[in-house]
């Protein structure tokens, strides 16, 4: 059945232009931060580190710890209610796992930061980077050194 009300059709029309504005305005914003970011990955594509690479990024970067529960990457710090699992999302940079059904609110002005490990020439992790999403640093942190092993 058309609708051949003139109100109607213009009032259709213009909402098909809307939501057609708002799906190209939509994709051109992720292409435009796709093409300016070159360390946005394709999470699915990520190789996810083995166990032993896993063990690179364990250690204390100035009062944040990341350690290894089985084969994930986790992070505390003092004042957490508990560690965050952290999943790759590009070499050397990891992001938030958030739980299905999990409701996330970052405190005011702030953002759910990533981490990324900067490593020294001869590949040894150094320091964390603490990153917001478009990429801006939040911190950075030296890795403690570690004990000497007996």
């Amino acid at each position: 059945m058309t609708n051949n009300n003139p109100v109607s059709r213009t009032r259709n029309t213009l909402f098909l232009l809307l939501m057609m504005t708002f799906s190209v305005a939509t994709l051109s914003v992720t292409a435009a931060q796709a093409q300016d970011a070159d360390h946005v990955t394709d999470v699915a594509k990520v190789q996810p580190p083995t166990a032993d690479e896993l063990g690179d990024f364990v250690g204390s970067f100035e009062g944040r710890d990341f350690t290894l529960e089985g084969s994930t990457l986790t992070y505390f710090r003092q004042g957490m209610q508990g560690a965050i699992e952290l999943t790759p999302i590009g070499p050397d940079h990891f992001g938030i796992v958030i739980p299905p059904g999990a409701q996330v609110q970052a405190p005011a002005g702030h953002q759910i930061p990533t981490f990324k490990f900067l490593r020294s020439e001869s590949g040894v992790i150094t320091s964390l980077v603490i990153l917001n999403p478009d990429m801006s640093e939040i911190s950075r942190h030296m890795k403690r050194p570690e004990a000497a092993s007996q």
